[in-house]
């Protein structure tokens, strides 16, 4: 995971796909969550993602966000 993000931070922020970027971010902090091992905390962050998957897939990815 770590790898993943020192990628983005690399510059692969500019060259993956909007799916790719989405599916990362979601894994990270589906990761992160899950340390509390506490499902209501994961299940509450896979809410999330599935609203924001929604949401992401309409909008226009603001790349530099997320290079930030």
């Amino acid at each position: 995971m770590r790898s993943d993000q020192q990628m983005l931070i690399d510059g692969g922020v500019n060259r993956l796909s909007r799916a790719k970027l989405f599916e990362m971010g979601s894994d990270f902090h589906e990761t992160l969550m899950s340390f509390w091992q506490n499902r209501f905390i994961v299940d509450a962050v896979k809410r999330v993602n599935a609203m924001r998957r929604l949401l992401e897939y309409r909008a226009h990815c603001d790349r530099e966000r997320l290079a930030g």
